[in-house]
């Protein structure tokens, strides 16, 4: 039995069938190599452009952002009721953060730079490069959030 294995492993079709199914499998990797270079590129160049906006502008829109995520919340979960907040009763640290993740749901876009990577460790790479340069265009555009941008990059690092 072994013999005739061997025997029709030495065929000339089955062999001609190994080194095309081979060159194939390395065509597929090398494509997949060049998507994700062009995909991680693409993140690395993508223009990230923050409104210019006051500091009341900000806080106000950041308010708005909060108010509406809270209602939206609301509706989706049975439990939970809306408290809708001001600029003027909100915490420091709270309006902070309000204000960095509303200008992350203004870069929000972007994030479909990272759908066009390959799936696996490039997505977890393109996204971690994405978190990057989204925290640091925040944090340039807005020195004062430069803290709570620290904050939530390490969070959204850390899982």
């Amino acid at each position: 039995m072994v013999r005739g294995v061997r025997r029709e492993e030495r065929r000339p079709g089955l062999a001609a069938a190994r080194v095309l199914r081979r060159r194939r499998a390395e065509s597929l990797r090398r494509a997949r190599l060049r998507r994700r270079e062009r995909g991680l590129d693409a993140i690395r160049s993508a223009s990230l452009e923050l409104p210019a906006l006051s500091p009341a502008e900000l806080r106000a829109l950041a308010v708005r952002h909060r108010n509406l995520r809270d209602a939206k919340r609301a509706a989706l979960s049975w439990g939970h009721r809306p408290s809708a907040v001001s600029a003027e009763s909100a915490v420091p640290a709270e309006l902070a953060r309000w204000q960095v993740e509303y200008l992350r749901d203004v870069l929000a876009p972007h994030s479909l730079l990272v759908e066009a990577l390959p799936p696996g460790r490039s997505r977890a790479e393109g996204s971690r490069l994405l978190t990057e340069r989204v925290f640091a265009a925040i944090a340039a555009a807005y020195p004062v959030l430069s803290r709570e941008c620290r904050r939530q990059r390490a969070a959204a690092l850390a899982g």
